[in-house]
């Protein structure tokens, strides 16, 4: 069936709890751990960058893990805080 109404007449037309029964957009569930809630912008050549998505594709996860596992590895070799 095609129907020719103005989208006005469909919202004035539907029924309060069938608005009410609609479900929210939710994005994507927190993960459990820590709370990364700080932005970083790098600029990195295209090697480094090549390189960082081998390194993410082999382990297996994302390239912000692999930052942060270097970051680590660092942290351990200067004797850490």
């Amino acid at each position: 069936m095609i129907d020719f109404l103005p989208w006005q007449i469909y919202n004035y037309a539907m029924a309060e709890s069938e608005v009410n029964s609609l479900s929210p957009k939710t994005g994507r569930p927190p993960k459990i751990g820590l709370k990364k809630d700080v932005s970083l912008q790098l600029r990195i050549s295209k090697t480094t960058a090549e390189t960082l998505r081998r390194c993410a594709e082999s382990m297996k996860v994302s390239r912000t893990e692999v930052i942060e596992e270097g970051i680590r590895l660092v942290d351990e070799k200067l004797g850490g805080q």
